[in-house]
């Protein structure tokens, strides 16, 4: 069967633009090399490689294939023009090719862009920074004239690369991105669109018929459709946003492989208390509801901050999150560009996702648009964070940083790029809390530089979450308020200065250990909703209690909640029961989710996260100032 793949509005016409395409079977190289080139279109994704030979009424510009991976082909920049040989990419939406100011080693096999000999070069004071997953680009952007064949894009904004890593051996000089322009990196407008601006070609439509049978007679057509290289009728499909040529997938059946192209269609005084709500809100789907629960136990240490306006108070709103996890507005940037993030005591970093941003997840979430900020400045640095479930990349920038009325300047913070295994996770970014040795990205963390540039008194944070009702709730940064907690707070030294884990004597009910005989180490963590231990004494806490399976959870009648004996966790001599009206929710007229569950993270020595299940009946102080979390009875 032969497909052609057609993008937006058809348009049956005599300005059509058909260039035709040839496949060339060519001699393998190393398999090392095969191997880079391979990766590299894995990670890279949604990609349009063209090819091209002279026809009649048409525009041409030969093109090949390169190890049956990647179609390349020759453009010109510059007058008179310089001729470079790119990879067309519907994944991105820049062109960038090598400059002779080029100092990497990659450039020494390459064509590079000689500005001085273009009449119509003109410089710009913007830098470029391309993200890939496995390679980089770095360079400036420039304007000059631009030809693919006989299509002319005059004053076009390019990347010239003064530093490129990972692209050794691979055989084009550079990418041009044929996507959407919101996906642009350089803040211009990409070719195809100056090419319709321009009117170069009538319509903001490409169409590709690829050949099988053999390497001629492939095409791809500008402008419209030539019904003679299809049978039957067009099958249209929606994009998910118009952005990112993304579309829903019924299925995949295993009998059939599938090719998608996507192109371009159509503390005291000092004290600064934070009000915390819980939100009560319906339920999502159960796959959805386990997606994020899932999530949010592999991604340890949470803090979840929720507030509203008070006389002397540092405010931003938090909402609760299918009662799992508490998110917050903070806003990046001048003026304010407004994100709602997960903030998080088990790492260090903050990130959003960025207008680079070329996921279909970031379709959905709010993006940072660096070129729309005074105060904005770009980095060297590149990060990957790493979850069970997913993982994120991107690249580190500074600018300032605002979470209420508290104000952190030339921080440090990450922009995603990619991400995956977030699907439905409610939120912009992640605002780490943790000590500076976990961030990835190697600067001061945000809770750091609020103390060294005194928008606190002292490196201190206490949390009080409310179990009766959704508001109340309050986190206070610089020390603590004695009214929200009853007796004296029993302080606790950390295990080790680097993260929020102490040493847990046993786990007992009805007097009898249960789990952590002789000691373990346990997490508080702000934000896990839930309690996690080693399977093996989860299954026996879940056996003791008479808690059946359903799916991946567990429940009980709640029938019989007030009958089930209360869980003690021991911590530094001291009792902290947790009641099984606490441990036990309503999930709805009958059953009760029981919240202890199996942690996914595997560790050297028993290991317990002691989430908001614990945190609701305990106010919480984290001192990093002592290394040291205090723990009092919450009013």
């Amino acid at each position: 069967m032969k497909w052609l793949v057609l993008l937006g509005l058809v348009v049956f016409s005599e300005c059509i633009v058909k260039i035709p395409l040839t496949r060339v079977n060519i001699m393998r190289k190393t398999r090392s090399e095969k191997n880079m080139l391979n990766n590299f279109l894995k990670e890279h994704a949604y990609r349009l490689f063209l090819t091209s030979s002279p026809g009649s009424n048409t525009t041409t510009h030969p093109l090949r294939n390169i190890n049956d991976m990647v179609y390349v082909g020759n453009i010109t920049i510059g007058t008179p023009p310089q001729e470079f040989q790119v990879m067309l990419d519907t994944g991105s939406s820049d062109l960038w090719v090598p400059s002779v100011l080029c100092t990497s080693r990659f450039c020494s096999s390459h064509t590079l862009f000689r500005h001085l000999e273009s009449s119509t070069f003109r410089p710009t004071q913007e830098t470029l920074s391309l993200i890939y997953v496995s390679v980089r680009m770095k360079g400036v952007v420039a304007i000059d004239t631009v030809r693919i064949g006989d299509l002319v894009s005059t004053d076009q904004r390019f990347g010239l690369s003064m530093e490129q890593s990972g692209f050794e051996g691979w055989p084009f000089d550079g990418i041009l991105g044929l996507s959407y322009p919101n996906l642009s990196l350089t803040g211009g407008i990409p070719v195809l669109d100056n090419l319709k601006n321009q009117g170069a070609i009538s319509e903001l439509v490409f169409a590709l018929y690829l050949s099988k049978s053999k390497p001629e007679g492939s095409v791809v057509m500008f402008g419209g459709v030539d019904k003679s290289y299809y049978q039957g009728a067009l099958n249209w499909i929606p994009l998910i946003q118009a952005g990112y040529w993304c579309v829903h997938m019924d299925r995949q059946e295993r009998s059939m492989k599938w090719l998608v192209l996507l192109g371009l269609v159509t503390f005291s005084e000092s004290i600064v208390k934070i009000p915390l709500m819980r939100v009560k809100m319906m339920r999502k789907t159960h796959s959805e509801k386990t997606m994020l629960k899932n999530f949010l136990k592999e991604h340890a240490y949470r803090l979840y901050l929720t507030s509203s306006p008070g006389s002397n108070i540092t405010t931003h709103p938090l909402r609760n999150i299918e009662d799992m996890v508490y998110v917050g507005n903070i806003t990046i940037g001048t003026p304010p560009q407004e994100f709602q993030v997960l903030f998080d005591t088990g790492s260090s970093d903050l990130w959003v996702y960025s207008v680079f941003c070329t996921s279909c997840l970031c379709s959905s979430q709010s993006l940072f648009r660096h070129l729309e900020s005074s105060t904005y400045r770009p980095t060297n640095k590149t990060f990957s964070i790493e979850y069970n479930s997913g993982r994120m990349k991107g690249v580190v920038a500074r600018d300032t940083i605002r979470i209420g009325d508290l104000v952190s300047t030339d921080q440090q913070f990450g922009l995603s790029m990619e991400q995956s295994g977030f699907e439905k996770i409610p939120f912009d970014g992640i605002l780490g809390l943790s000590y500076p040795n976990m961030s990835h990205m190697g600067g001061i963390p945000i809770f750091d530089n609020l103390k060294n540039q005194g928008a606190i008194s002292e490196p201190v944070f206490a949390f009080y979450l409310s179990k009766n009702k959704p508001e109340g709730s309050v986190v206070m940064f610089g020390g603590v308020d004695k009214s929200y907690y009853q007796g004296t707070l029993n302080w606790v030294p950390l295990i080790q200065a680097d993260k929020w884990c102490v040493h847990m004597d046993r786990i007992s009910m009805n007097r009898s250990v249960i789990a952590c005989n002789g000691g373990c180490e346990a997490i508080l963590d702000t934000g896990s909703s839930l309690i996690l231990g080693p399977r093996r004494l989860i299954s026996n806490i879940l056996r003791l209690i008479g808690a059946m399976p359903q799916d991946s959870e567990h429940y009980v009648p709640c029938s019989v909640v007030n009958t089930l004996p209360s869980i003690d966790f021991t911590i530094n001599g001291i009792n902290y029961p947790v009641p099984a009206q606490a441990y036990a929710i309503m999930d709805s007229d009958d059953d009760c989710y029981i919240t202890f569950e199996e942690n996914p993270l595997s560790t050297s020595t028993e290991t317990w996260i002691l989430g908001d299940v614990f945190l609701r009946q305990y106010f919480s102080v984290f001192d990093r100032g002592n290394d040291r979390i205090g723990l009092a009875q919450a009013v």
